[in-house]
């Protein structure tokens, strides 16, 4: 199965989702192990992520290193900005790490050029077909194999603040909540004018990565290479009805808004949020006790059904050029299955692996500094997508959506104009790639 690839636009946003796996120059990479301390098998591990995603995926390594004395993980931290050039440079010089961290963006390209291990094999050899949900495996798949275990995984959801319902006397949000009665508590949950305005709802940065599929329709046709946009009535209405929420219905700030919105959410002053779960342990550090909050779904459109959530997907990948193919695999499959390890992802996003989230208490337990939230949001991924894929033109175009939306937000074209123009730069940039 050809899959769609979760974004890169999440390293151009979020300092927390995409980072290099190059080495310090003192570190070597996988390749170049000899062996390691008393005769060890020494396998290198390149890892991302901000300060808590860090320290629980270097603790992955730690625990496995504990587990076994026959091989020991070492592991290499790298950041954002690192991130490609180095890994085009390992790889070029057939140096790369043993097993990569990586959420899939850049999967075709090295797929293609033959440089990560095909992990079929050992998955089904070890029985793991079933080991995580299958979109998560999907995300991972071409051309029906497996080039990736997942690690962990984030989704989009609602974040609401209770206290501001109680005080508007609005009822909070359920999971079979429609999209006008959204649009009503946005408007209820809205008052006042200026600095002070309190808004009914926060976008924050994720709409457009929403927008390609947010009403189940893609806008990308990879396998006919083909763009939908101006004939995708979907995409269209998805767009208005979010951009119109700041700029009809005044219930959401504009971008001028938006640049003023201080510390967003955590700062009391939005009903609701636009947000996923890595934002979950410092929304609970900053707002402490100062209110109550829960998560829910998406609303249904009553056309459309619900809107779609991306999922972010972080999993494993392995060199194929690594000496220590079968140790490698041995920190993958524990990584990525181990009960504790997998439990102690929680803090920073969904485990992967199904042993953990679909246990009976995975509902109600939660990591030390996070307020019970309403879990059945994130477990289940019937309502899911995976995130758009940034390679090649389709990446191109990504980001032709990120700076359309903006323009609307900024006032300055319509969403009809946007449209039109995202079709004709798709078909041009198609184009000149088939050239």
């Amino acid at each position: 199965m050809k899959r769609f690839i979760s974004g890169a636009i999440i390293a151009l946003m979020l300092s927390t989702a995409l980072v290099g796996c190059g080495k310090n120059e003192e570190n070597t990479s996988g390749n170049e192990n000899k062996g390691g301390e008393k005769g060890k098998v020494e396998i290198s591990y390149c890892y991302w992520g901000a300060e808590t995603e860090a320290a629980v995926r270097k603790g992955a390594a730690e625990s496995f290193n504990a587990s076994q004395d026959q091989i020991v993980v070492t592991p290499i931290f790298n950041s954002s900005e690192q991130y490609m050039t180095k890994l085009q440079a390992y790889f070029a010089a057939n140096n790369a790490p043993d097993v990569l961290q990586s959420s899939g963006n850049f999967g075709d390209t090295y797929v293609n050029d033959g440089v990560l291990e095909d992990l079929t094999p050992y998955i089904e050899k070890d029985g793991l077909q079933n080991a995580w949900n299958q979109l998560l495996v999907d995300n991972y798949t071409y051309d029906g194999k497996i080039y990736a275990a997942p690690m962990i995984y984030n989704s989009f959801y609602i974040i609401y603040n209770k206290n501001l319902f109680d005080e508007a006397n609005v009822a909070y949000p359920t999971d079979d909540w429609t999209e006008e009665e959204f649009l009503e508590k946005a408007k209820a949950l809205t008052k006042g004018d200026g600095a002070e305005k309190q808004y009914g709802i926060r976008l924050s940065w994720l709409p457009p990565t929403m927008l390609a599929d947010m009403y189940g329709t893609h806008v990308f046709d990879i396998e006919n290479k083909a763009m939908h946009f101006s004939d995708n009535q979907a995409f269209i209405d998805s767009f208005k009805f979010l951009t119109d929420l700041a700029l009809v219905h005044g219930v959401a700030p504009d971008a001028e808004g938006e640049a003023a919105a201080g510390t967003g959410f955590v700062g009391g002053k939005f009903a609701m949020e636009i947000s996923a779960l890595w934002d979950m342990e410092q929304i609970n550090k900053t707002i402490g006790d100062s209110f109550e909050f829960d998560i829910v779904k998406f609303p249904i459109n009553e056309k459309y059904g619900r809107w779609q959530t991306p999922i972010s997907n972080v999993g494993f990948y392995m060199s194929s050029n690594s000496k220590h193919k079968d140790e490698a695999w041995e920190f993958i499959k524990y990584a990525s299955t181990d009960v504790d390890v997998q439990t102690s992802m929680d803090i920073c996003g969904i485990p992967a692996a199904l042993s953990v989230t679909e246990a009976d208490d995975y509902l109600t337990t939660f990591p030390e500094g996070i307020k019970p939230y309403n879990k059945t949001v994130v477990q289940k991924m019937e309502d899911a997508v995976i995130w758009p894929t940034d390679v090649g033109v389709w990446g191109k175009m990504v980001k032709e959506i990120q700076a359309k939306y903006d323009l609307v937000m900024n006032r300055e074209a319509t969403v009809d104009e946007v449209v039109e123009q995202l079709q004709s730069t798709g078909d041009a940039e198609l184009a000149k790639s088939a050239n």
